[in-house]
């Protein structure tokens, strides 16, 4: 008879010990111990984190005890003699409110306790809520004091040689005056419109004259080693965009070596390419002390023959800094920087070659940061394009239809492309709009202004009907223009208008607003032909009209098509910018 099936054991032998599940204590505790051991912080940096971690966990993400402790700080902030550390902690708790995404929170702090501290340690939180209301696209009333202020306990602080206090007040004032409210999301510029005038209130700041003023230092260029490839090292910040095609060509060159740094990949530290980081370490390079980076970082431009900071921005000023730096040094400036603080706090004695995409950003930014004429040499390099692609037979009805590309921007100005489309279609309802590129950015990251300006496009466009086309991102620009025949430029402000190039090239009609941030700068007449540029909607619709009415328009334009490939293909423009970055410099390149 067969016996009930029972588990098999072993013999117990001293070779063969086994310890039952059941009983397994000293398992338990072996790997409790372990746990502990490996869970101690092995750094005074990793304890911080986890403290911020437990803080953010227990208290900032509970509404109630986040309500009490900013409620409590708040009231600490009206105790005589307090105010300092209230406002400590205050600007410590919103900071860590912000990166929990939790911004209206961070806001009754800066309001709460900003007006509340008197001085130095008040004015940074009040900035922040001025920063905040015109991110909400509200002007605060009181931004030009609280520039004056920050202007102020800079200079208090950097007669102390406090330069991280320093940098903290200049920053703040930075981030007023450059705010995109006033140059990127509204119909006109302060900067743009007297930049000189704009800037008036830092002009007499000791702390912005160190930051601004040249180094003087002089610099011993090695030369390239003979019998190797030429080492080029492109360095930014997070934005490759418009180098990509350059890097892809030329690394497929036996001639050439190339490598590539993203700024915000360099280990944490004072050195990081912060804006507010960035201004404190100028200020100590102003009273003689060495930014010193990583030695991993560091290898990357000591193995360089030519180092290319692209964007005229972070990156820029981060390597015009570095000290004993043999590699040649080039940077690029675009538009959008030429809006921004960085083209005045850069050290010009530690670049070599500024290239400029445009003449008319070159003209603005000469008269907003003159230091920039008594360093580098200056050039005038327009962006890769490859022109070729766009050279493709027309298709349908595209002898009456117009192009804007990027089209959903306030900087865009979408709303002067509809005037022109509805003076067209009075004269002729074949007339449609082709809108290429995004949508408006979500809602949450438009300003009030911004907001209010997309909801009138949307009005527009819904009344416009089928005669506008919203066509999306297409990855194929040449394809999409076969059925374009006028290219349209409504922009306030540009640095080239690519668009407009490969519209031209395509065998498109090229029609551009005389871009009003930058006209008295030459605007696009520095870059295009004087027929191509109007002032007005209406300027616009005549000159589409004289091309187009009872005319063929592919023999009209036959002209600019060749003009625009034979000034901007990579073929010419190549070139000049590979003596330069891969060549010795000479004169200016214009």
């Amino acid at each position: 008879m067969d016996q009930p099936s029972t588990p098999s054991t072993r013999a117990a032998t001293p070779d063969a010990l086994t310890i039952p599940h059941r009983d397994a204590l000293p398992v338990k505790v072996a790997k409790a111990l372990k746990r502990r051991a490996t869970s101690v912080p092995r750094s005074p940096g990793e304890v911080r984190e986890r403290t911020l971690r437990l803080m953010d966990k227990r208290v900032l993400d509970v509404p109630r005890r986040r309500d009490t402790l900013i409620s409590g700080t708040i009231a600490l902030s009206r105790v005589p003699g307090a105010g300092p550390a209230a406002a400590h902690t205050a600007s410590w708790v919103a900071d860590r409110l912000t990166r929990r995404k939790a911004p209206t929170a961070a806001y009754r702090l800066y309001a709460g306790v900003g007006p509340s501290v008197a001085g130095a340690a008040g004015t940074p939180l009040r900035v922040r809520k001025a920063v905040a209301d015109l991110n909400s696209g509200t002007l605060p009333p009181d931004v030009d004091e609280l520039v004056r202020l920050s202007v102020g306990h800079a200079d208090e602080a950097y007669a102390r040689r406090d330069h991280d206090g320093a940098a903290l007040h200049l920053q703040g004032a930075f981030d007023l005056l450059f705010h995109r409210y006033f140059h990127f999301e509204g119909l006109a510029s302060p900067y743009a419109a007297d930049p000189v005038g704009h800037l008036a209130p830092l002009r007499g700041s000791t702390a912005f004259r160190a930051l601004t003023t040249p180094s003087g230092r002089e610099r011993d260029h090695a030369v390239p080693e003979s019998g190797r490839p030429h080492r080029l090292l492109v360095t930014t910040v997070s934005n490759f965009n418009f180098a990509r095609g350059i890097i892809d060509e030329w690394s497929q060159r036996d001639d050439v070596e190339i490598r590539t740094l993203d700024l915000r990949t360099v280990p944490k530290g004072p050195w990081e390419a912060t804006p507010q980081k960035l201004v404190a370490n100028r200020l100590r390079q102003a009273d003689g002390i060495r930014f010193e980076v990583p030695a991993e970082v560091r290898e990357d431009f000591d193995w360089a023959d030519t180092v290319f900071a692209e964007w005229g921005h972070r990156a820029m000023v981060w390597t015009s800094m570095l000290p004993d730096l043999r590699a040649r040094t080039v940077s690029r400036i675009h538009s959008y920087e030429a809006f921004t603080q960085f083209p005045h706090m850069t050290d010009w004695s530690g670049i070599d070659d500024l290239v400029f995409v445009a003449e008319h950003i070159r003209n603005l930014t000469m008269v907003g940061a003159p230091a920039v004429q008594s360093g580098p040499t200056l050039h005038v390099i327009p962006n890769r394009n490859v022109l070729a692609d766009y050279d493709r037979p027309k298709r349908g009805s595209w002898e009456r239809t117009i192009a804007l590309v990027g089209w959903a921007q306030m900087v865009k100005d979408p709303l002067w492309a509809l005037d022109v489309l509805e003076i067209l279609r009075r004269h002729d309802e074949r007339w449609q709009l082709r809108l290429f590129g995004a949508e408006f950015a979500p809602t949450e990251q438009l300003t009030a202004t911004a907001r209010a300006y997309r909801d009138q496009v949307s009005e527009r466009i819904d009344a416009l009907g089928p005669a506008v086309r919203k066509m999306g991102y297409s990855k194929d620009v040449g394809h999409a223009l076969r059925r374009v025949g006028v290219i349209l430029s409504s922009s306030l402000r540009e640095g080239t208008h690519e668009a407009v190039i490969q519209g031209a090239a395509s065998g498109a009609l090229p029609v551009v607003r005389n871009w009003p941030f930058v006209a008295q700068f030459g605007g696009p007449r520095t870059m295009f032909p004087d027929s191509w540029v109007v002032e007005t909607p209406q300027d616009a619709a005549a000159r589409i009209i004289e091309h187009t009415d009872g005319v063929d328009l592919a023999a009209s334009v036959r002209e600019s098509t060749q003009w625009a490939r034979s000034t901007y293909d990579w073929s010419v423009v190549g070139p000049r910018l590979e003596r330069l970055l891969l060549g010795s410099a000479g004169g200016t390149t214009s």
